[in-house]
């Protein structure tokens, strides 16, 4: 499944994103492309269950396909962006809702 918006912070221009899980198995995560327009280029991450924690990926490390611009993890961890880029996650996760629906059903599966 998957799930699109735009995160609206006030940024021009505004952050955008895709999200993706496979219901069948949730403990692969969920896996997000962030395109972050000031900044050039797209963030992937993925959020584990296992671990209840976002990782930054490499581009390498998920399948989104090879047109796109996805900066390197070493490009983003540890400069201004991470900051820019969990503030987009942290709004992504608090409002959007398919994704609160795929989570709530992983808390409760019954």
């Amino acid at each position: 499944m998957s799930t699109t918006g735009v995160v609206d912070l006030g940024w021009d221009p505004a952050p955008i994103y895709i999200a993706r899980w496979n219901p069948k198995v949730p403990a692969h995560g969920i896996a997000f492309l962030i395109g972050m327009g000031m900044y050039g280029g797209f963030v992937s991450i993925k959020y584990s269950f296992e671990i209840n924690a976002f990782t930054v990926l490499d581009p390498m490390d998920y399948g989104w396909g090879q047109d796109l611009l996805i900066l390197l993890r070493d490009e983003v961890i540890g400069t201004p962006l991470a900051a820019k880029v969990f503030q987009v996650i942290d709004e992504i996760w608090l409002h959007d809702l398919e994704i609160q629906l795929f989570c709530n059903r992983q808390k409760n599966p019954n």
